[in-house]
């Protein structure tokens, strides 16, 4: 808080401070010295708002020292780069023709004219200026580099060849490296093999930088892969004495470098290798899956399906091969898991999931206990809304594999889903006395995931036993402190509701960032079982029982949050960038905001799981958005905010900032318990969260320094838009 503070006085001292700066320059009552003394002052405390992440502010200081010092082009050449780190490309291009206009001949000046024309959309402005270079200076062989550039970006490959080859022929030690790496690359994929190799070894005689070196050493290495076996290339690389990288030893890898070239059937040969040298089952699930992908892409799904057949169905049918625990469930992967996804969801995408289905179902006729074809067969129909199927196939699936205990749970919830509650019964009780049998009952993760198949299926009773045997074998050597959650479950395991009341009274008193991921989680799905059981008492017309679980919560929930965003966070540049005010304490729900993509205004938040956690999204990598929530309390009193985000995040409570967190993390369950002073009335919450990669959200609940929620807070719901 006392930072960002800092950071507004020094931009409004700057800002006041340069004005009086320019004046005096135009009045002429600075030496020179002086002048270049003053200017350099403003310049460093531009950098330093660039360093801060307040980039709009250094913009304006920089507009304003080129300005008043125009031959000053280091300034207008940052200011060039700020405008295109901020989309303003019209702007960056105005500013490099000035910098052009001081020094013609400044290839650096040029590609960035070029640059900002093209991603302004300016297409055949660039072409145009990139032909005149090439027709003013026409021995420069830069300039013929650079609408090579432009034409490969038109797809012109052949124009943009034939620039690339006089560029090196007339400059053949003054082009980038990139130049030589394009080129080669070109004629590879016109399978001009000898052109690649030759061009490649040219760019060797000229190039000064070891790491440059490398790179087309390792290029020639994957042009000689391509046109021979292991031993002829692993003889021809000794012979020319170029070293053998480990990226490049590694099976794995040439694979890839097949894949990405096409060459399937030796990508194929290569992955099976390295299927070979594997001893690491989590790794060998991973090649599988790469190669199948690679099929696909390649759209030659027979070549997939059969692979799949031959390798994918064999693998580790009964091994955990990975337990994934996110901020709202678990998940337990097995052997084929992945690659039985990659085909259902790309025949899916294709449309032709009517086709797999055909084809598995005629694979069943001929063999009737192939687990691998039974359980294919229970995911298409599970995808394509056939829960009758769905839950015969999972039931078959049990019979085959009967220690296969996830089945068990599938088919029940397949049948729950078709309305069949006493066969879903059955399928239960078949599979409690089963998992009491195997080695997995004491795996606190194994049972979170079977507790989230049935959370996610709305099967709240067995979802919170699950979750609560989870938690006892999770604590059986830690944290002493969750006995009495023990006990809570155990008296759970034959009744419904009064059990669920006294998990959910364990919940409130157990929140301790201390304990482990396992109890974290399976503490989220009792939570969020205590949720579902409010939407059913709600879809029931029992409203007071719905507002009575959320209450004993004390979430901010999803329906009382309005979102903005998301806006640019790269490098974390969003963190210290107000992209909207951020010590207002009221909203403009009209005004319209320049976000990542397009123009964006405040909205009603929405999520498809009703959980608590106020997901911004996943894969948004290096992204900002705000979230806007409002809460009334009678009268004035201390309460505290249970919060974690995923990930960097700041909060401000009726205006004035009351949290700050710069980690990168997953969010879970009250990480952080901040003391604030909530006023009599009506309270405005602002939450910023800043995302890096992959998942993206937060949780915030109110309570007392007990951990305890109160019964007297109102959140307010946001109305419908």
């Amino acid at each position: 808080m006392v930072r960002s503070k800092l950071s507004f006085f020094l931009v409004v001292f700057m800002l006041i401070t340069v004005g009086a700066f320019i004046a005096q320059l135009k009045a002429e009552e600075v030496s020179n010295e002086q002048e270049r003394a003053i200017t350099q002052e403003f310049i460093t405390a531009a950098q330093k708002l660039v360093e801060l992440g307040k980039i709009e502010e250094a913009i304006e200081i920089y507009e304003r020292i080129v300005k008043g010092a125009p031959d000053d082009l280091e300034s207008r050449l940052q200011l060039a780069t700020l405008y295109s780190a901020t989309k303003q490309h019209e702007k960056a291009a105005q500013t490099w023709g000035k910098l052009i206009e001081a020094d013609p001949e400044n290839t650096k000046y040029q590609d960035g004219l070029v640059y900002s024309l093209r991603v302004a959309g300016k297409d055949n402005e660039a072409l145009e200026i990139g032909q005149a270079y090439v027709q003013t200076y026409p021995d420069v062989g830069v300039h013929y580099a650079r609408l090579a550039r432009l034409y490969e970006a038109e797809g012109k490959v052949d124009v943009a060849i034939a620039n690339y080859e006089k560029a090196i022929e007339l400059a053949p030690g003054d082009v980038q490296l990139q130049t030589y790496l394009k080129l080669a690359n070109h004629y590879f994929l016109n399978e001009d093999i000898a052109a690649a190799e030759k061009i490649l070894k040219n760019a060797m005689l000229y190039t000064r930088s070891e790491f440059d070196r490398r790179d087309i050493e390792l290029q020639l290495i994957k042009l000689y892969l391509y046109q021979g076996n292991l031993e002829e290339v692993l003889q021809k690389i000794e012979n020319e004495g170029i070293p053998l990288s480990y990226e490049i030893s590694n099976p794995k890898e040439r694979a890839r470098h097949f894949l990405n070239t096409g060459k399937l059937e030796k990508s194929a040969a290569y992955f099976k290798i390295a299927l070979v040298m594997s001893n690491n089952s989590h790794e060998r699930d991973t090649i599988l899956n790469e190669l199948l992908n690679g099929y696909l892409k390649q759209g030659r799904t027979d070549s997939a399906l059969a692979f799949y057949e031959v390798e994918a169905s064999k693998q580790f049918r009964s091994t955990i091969l990975s337990t994934l625990s996110g901020p709202s469930n678990f998940e337990v992967k097995f052997g084929s898991d992945d690659a039985r996804k990659i085909l259902v969801n790309a025949y899916k995408d294709q449309g032709k999931l009517d086709v797999l289905k055909t084809l598995f179902e005629g694979k069943l006729q001929k063999d009737a206990d192939n687990p691998a074809i039974i359980e294919m067969l229970a995911e298409i129909y599970w995808n394509t809304n056939d829960y009758q199927k769905a839950a015969e196939a999972y039931n078959d699936l049990s019979k085959v594999e009967p220690n296969n205990i996830r089945c068990f749970y599938l088919a029940a919830t397949a049948y729950q889903k078709n309305n069949q509650p006493d066969m879903a019964k059955e399928l239960l009780n078949q599979a409690e006395a089963k998992l009491a049998l195997i080695n997995y009952k004491q795996n606190g993760s194994f049972l979170g995931a079977l507790a989230t198949i049935c959370l996610k299926n709305e099967m709240y009773d067995p979802a919170i036993k699950l979750a609560g045997k989870a938690i006892v074998e999770a604590q059986n050597f830690v944290d002493p402190e969750l006995e009495f959650i023990r006990k809570a479950i155990i008296e759970a395991q034959n009744s419904v509701d009064p059990a669920i009341e006294r998990v959910g009274n364990a919940i409130i008193e157990a929140q301790n960032p201390n304990r482990t991921l396992v109890v974290n989680a399976c503490l989220r799905i009792l939570w969020k079982s205590r949720i579902g059981l409010a939407k059913y008492y709600d879809r029931n017309n029992m409203t007071d029982k719905a507002i009575e679980q959320i209450q004993q919560i004390g979430i901010i929930h999803e329906n009382a949050w309005l979102v903005l965003g998301p806006f640019d966070n790269t490098a974390g540049i969003g963190y210290n960038t107000e992209y909207n005010p951020e010590d207002t304490t009221q909203i403009d729900l009209t005004a319209k905001y320049e976000g990542v993509d397009e123009q964006i205004s405040w909205k009603k938040f929405t999520d498809d799981v009703f959980d608590g956690f106020i997901d911004l999204g996943s894969n948004n990598n290096w992204r900002v958005s705000y979230a806007y929530a409002t809460v009334t309390s009678p009268d004035e009193r201390e309460v505290f905010f249970r919060f974690s985000s995923d990930d960097q995040a700041k909060i401000w409570l009726n205006g004035t900032e009351v949290f700050s967190d710069t980690s990168a993390q997953t969010a879970i369950l009250d990480r952080h318990a901040i003391p604030v002073i909530l006023k009599a009335g009506k309270n405005t919450i602002l939450v910023k969260v800043c995302n890096e990669e992959m998942s993206w959200g937060f949780y915030l609940r109110i309570t007392d320094a007990d951990a305890k929620p109160f019964e007297d807070l109102k959140i307010n719901d946001v109305p419908d838009n």
